[in-house]
């Protein structure tokens, strides 16, 4: 995962009990995140921000993330 968090948040996000698919070699992935409102965000002052943990569609496993209001 590659994601420009904070370190404490980075280290919390590899705990998660998500698996992501291994690549093999030779197969490039290519990832691409388009944020739209990042710039909504960074402007309005944070209500609430934690660690939830919430259930797949299938109900039998559980995922954590991290989250901001």
């Amino acid at each position: 995962m590659a994601v420009a968090v904070g370190e404490t948040t980075a280290k919390w996000l590899d705990e998660s009990s998500d698996s992501e698919p291994e690549q093999e070699h030779g197969s490039p992935q290519k990832l691409i995140r388009k944020v739209s409102t990042s710039g909504q965000i960074r402007s309005k002052t944070i209500l609430k921000e934690g660690k939830l943990i919430k259930q797949t569609n299938s109900f039998q496993r559980w995922k954590r993330r991290y989250f901001k209001l």
